[in-house]
């Protein structure tokens, strides 16, 4: 059985200026009350940096909610990012994640922005980010707004197949002292300790402890609007990816083995001082209504196209360090293109008053392929096939008497060709109950989750 990683955090947060207290933390915005036109009127901001009505937006954007956070039963971002329509989320082990959107996804997945309060968290060494570094506390995030496509005429370079946004909620909107556990099979034991309060009359702070066992890059986008319960959106991008450190300069002899006539060899990984930028087209569009009184869609679909993919590149001999020995290199040498495209689609029945169903599907191909003169014949294929090419989710929200809430989620991820004998088809579920009850304080009671990711092997 693998060990466990066991971790304290402790971080301050000061903003201004201050507010009178009111309380622990403000009741969360109840989405599960609003009408649909105000569910499709929510505010964003990260689409083009200020505030637009999501109806409005020429994008695939998903808004994670208050609400969404403290009924998902999740203890981290990236368990949070699976409800998200397009978006890959793999678990590789206690505190290691693989997180993309619309494909191309790996431990080391680089072509995602994600960015905390506007604030970039993608890591330049290489290319991508430590999600168990990304370890604030759930109670904190306002919400989570994600974009499904590039960006970059916005965000800039690495905006390449999406972009993360979380919000954080203000120092003066969580004042008083807060403590949270959870228990559950995946992450066992985990809790936080919280407190915030003023200094003085301008500034606020938040203090908590966390436990756990550039190239021209064009966009052009527009909206169409038929009424006030129909449009469509469509665009045209372009986003690149800057070369990382590890692209660039880099020497690791990972192994020495020996060929099949004797000869001494060494298995390295080399940057690429020539590395180009890695570019992507891309060509979106959307549709968004109202069928009926109770069922707001959101469907889109996009088309993809990417330069200059890294590859291996092909063997030489080095003569120094003695002995002469031959150097297996995998190196960034710009000669991997290829094409994805795919649809998503999500929806929000509101069965009742107290109950809301929340179905997602989206469907992906990816068609990677070698240029000339690319002696690699396994890296285009094993990328093929080594993503999903379907995702599908169901959530339910269910609020029971007594301030009681009853919330279940099923999901399933289609079958690894490029695997083998590994995974083909894997599905899981996550349910959680909590229980609140009102005071001046805002009490909150503890939650109770259970989840499970059963796969199917052949």
């Amino acid at each position: 059985m693998a060990k466990r990683a066991t971790r304290w955090i402790l971080a301050v947060l000061c903003l201004s200026p201050g507010a009178p207290a009111i309380g622990q933390q403000q009741k969360p915005h109840d989405l599960a009350s609003q009408s649909l036109e105000e569910l499709m009127n929510v505010e964003v901001t990260s689409v083009s940096k200020k505030e637009q009505k999501l109806s409005r937006t020429a994008a695939a954007v998903f808004v994670v909610s208050q609400e969404d956070i403290q009924r998902s039963g999740a203890t981290n971002i990236p368990d949070l990012l699976r409800m998200v329509p397009g978006m890959e989320v793999a678990q590789m082990n206690g505190n290691t994640w693989a997180v993309s959107a619309r494909g191309l996804n790996g431990q080391f997945s680089n072509e995602l922005l994600v960015l905390v309060d506007g604030r970039n968290a993608y890591t330049p060494t290489f290319g991508g980010v430590f999600w168990d570094t990304l370890a604030m506390s759930l109670d904190n995030i306002e919400r989570i707004e994600v974009i499904r496509g590039p960006r970059g005429s916005i965000w800039g370079e690495n905006a390449v197949n999406g972009v993360v946004n979380i919000i954080q909620k203000k120092a003066e909107e969580t004042k008083g002292g807060k403590v949270t556990a959870s228990e559950g099979n995946d992450d066992q034991v985990s809790g936080t300790v919280q407190y915030g309060g003023t200094l003085g009359k301008n500034t606020d702070y938040r203090v908590y402890s966390k436990y756990f066992n550039q190239a021209p890059l064009p966009s052009a986008r527009a909206v169409y609007e038929f009424n006030g319960r129909r449009m469509v959106w469509a665009g045209v991008s372009h986003a690149v990816r800057i070369p990382a450190e590890t692209d660039v300069d880099l020497r690791l002899n990972v192994v020495g083995v020996s060929g099949p006539d004797g000869t001494p060899a060494v298995i390295s990984v080399l940057g690429n001082p020539h590395s180009k930028d890695e570019g992507v087209i891309a060509y979106e569009a959307g549709y968004r209504a109202e069928v009926g009184q109770r069922v707001p869609v959101d469907l889109a679909a996009y088309y993809n196209t990417y330069n200059n993919s890294t590859e291996p590149a092909a063997p030489f001999f080095e003569a120094t360090p003695p002995p002469a020995h031959l150097v297996l290199p995998s190196i960034s040498q710009n000669l991997i293109d290829g094409e994805t495209h795919g649809a998503e689609i999500v929806t929000k029945w509101k069965v009742s008053k107290r109950c809301t169903l929340i179905p997602s599907y989206d469907l992906e191909r990816i068609h990677m392929h070698s240029r000339p003169p690319s002696e690699d014949t396994t890296t285009a294929p094993d990328t093929n096939g080594s993503d999903p090419h379907q995702h599908a989710r169901v959530g339910s929200q269910v609020g029971l008497p007594h301030r009681v809430t009853w919330d279940i989620a099923a999901r399933f991820t289609g079958r690894l060709p490029a695997q083998g004998r590994a995974l083909v088809h894997q599905a899981g579920y996550q349910c959680a109950v909590a229980v609140d009850r009102a005071s001046n304080a805002q009490r909150r009671w503890p939650k109770f989750v259970a989840s499970a990711a059963p796969g199917i092997y052949r």
